[in-house]
């Protein structure tokens, strides 16, 4: 008899297939007659038992069952197809903005573990969430983000004499606290020499005192926390779905600030002309309050964004004389001069203008867009029609070690 165990897969039949639930929020499925063709089994939540059969070939034939399957992996809450990104994949965690380990060239670096969004904002800059457009969720295996981060801070300490010490900020395209691994991606963070603070920006719906206390207990420092307004009912409307709720929001900020008075919590509302106005100055209120910092975010419509709101641009010569009368009414700093340190970044692996050729390695985020790679980094190619396969790709765009390309 071969058992089959695994730590982040758990199994049920559904109808005449196996459901596989990866990661908590993913799925794809095996078609009983594939796994018959193995062997007898017998399915257990988390395992599955093959008679008859040796345990290795039973393990290599599961796997080429499991590979395949994989193709077809989905996002359970935006549905939308996802590609698992890990060691064996062969996919680099550089040169995109969708996922891995973004350096803008200082002591702050950007980790992000997955894409998707489990609420709908009507202002989302990068538009994720269930209404998404995007046609593509990726989702990065823990030690593999841990790998790579590794590597960037050791390059960056061996290019500086003095002792720099570094902040990770989790801020994916999406929610982070979608990302199951997030406790444990934090923990393994905080034992990386150099790290100073670990920081993560979250919408706060799935947010309760239980997870609190875990990431906070693992090494999370700082909670930056997207809130809008604190009334009920406009607060289902701007983050566009029924299940969001100001009060447990509320109610599970207080928990965090009277339990744990030296984790820092920014509120981060984003200003919204003729939507929300008032609703900021209960926000700063709210923060000074009870001992929560407010940094206060301007609407900018963008080509790829969600722009269902019918309001204006407010232009940012008004936008800080605005700041600057809150700041006096509620004697509050609110405009924020934060200070980076610049450290070295890895050699650019191209030149703008440059033809590469490249290999198509994901599907991209949006139609007739694919991940290429060359020199071992991404490059986001647009106008692509084939989805394999190599191509020439001439670079466009380069930025903080991130590749636009076009097909050649």
């Amino acid at each position: 008899m071969a058992i089959l165990e695994f730590e982040d897969m758990s199994f049920e039949k559904f109808e005449n297939q196996i459901r596989i639930v990866f990661l908590k929020n993913y799925e794809c499925f095996i078609p009983i007659d594939e796994l018959t063709k193995i062997g007898e089994f017998e399915i257990f939540p988390n395992k599955i038992e093959l008679k008859n059969i040796n345990e290795n070939i039973a393990e290599r034939k599961f796997n080429n069952l499991l590979t395949r399957a994989f193709q077809n992996l989905t996002n359970t809450i935006t549905k939308k197809k996802t590609i698992y990104v890990h060691k064996q994949s062969k996919i680099p965690l550089k040169g995109t903005i969708y996922f891995g380990v973004v350096d803008r060239g200082s002591d702050m670096l950007d980790v992000r573990p997955l894409t998707g969004c489990n609420l709908n904002c009507v202002f989302c800059s990068v538009d994720e969430g269930i209404s998404s457009k995007k046609t593509t969720d990726y989702v990065v295996e823990k030690d593999y983000l841990i790998q790579e981060l590794k590597e960037l801070i050791k390059f960056k300490q061996k290019q500086t004499e003095e002792n720099i010490p570094y902040s990770v900020f989790i801020n994916p395209l999406g929610e982070p606290l979608l990302y199951p691994k997030l406790v444990e991606l934090i923990a393994d963070i905080k034992k990386i020499n150099g790290i100073k603070l670990i920081s993560i920006m979250t919408n706060a719906e799935l947010l309760t005192p239980k997870k609190a206390d875990e990431l906070i207990n693992s090494g999370l420092n700082q909670l930056n926390i997207s809130i809008h307004s604190l009334d009920p009912e406009k607060g289902k409307k701007i983050m566009g779905t029924n299940n969001y709720s100001t009060e447990k929001i509320k109610k599970t900020i207080l928990y965090i600030r009277e339990k744990y008075p030296l984790v820092k919590i920014i509120l981060a509302p984003v200003f919204m002309k003729k939507s929300n106005e008032e609703d900021i100055k209960q926000i700063i209120k709210f923060g000074q309050d009870n001992g929560c910092d407010t940094g206060i975010q301007n609407f900018l419509r963008y080509k790829t964004g969600r722009n269902m709101l019918k309001t204006k641009e407010v232009k940012f010569i008004k936008f800080f004389e605005m700041l600057k009368q809150w700041e006096t009414e509620f004697k509050i700093e609110l405009i924020k001069n934060y200070k980076l340190t610049k450290t070295p970044q890895y050699d650019r692996a191209f030149k703008k203008g440059e033809i590469v050729k490249a290999e198509i390695i994901a599907p991209g985020r949006l139609p007739g867009e694919v991940l290429a790679k060359a020199n071992n980094v991404l490059i986001t190619v647009t106008d692509v029609k084939n989805n394999s396969g190599f191509l020439k790709v001439k670079i466009v765009r380069i930025k903080d070690g991130l590749y636009l390309g076009i097909h050649a």
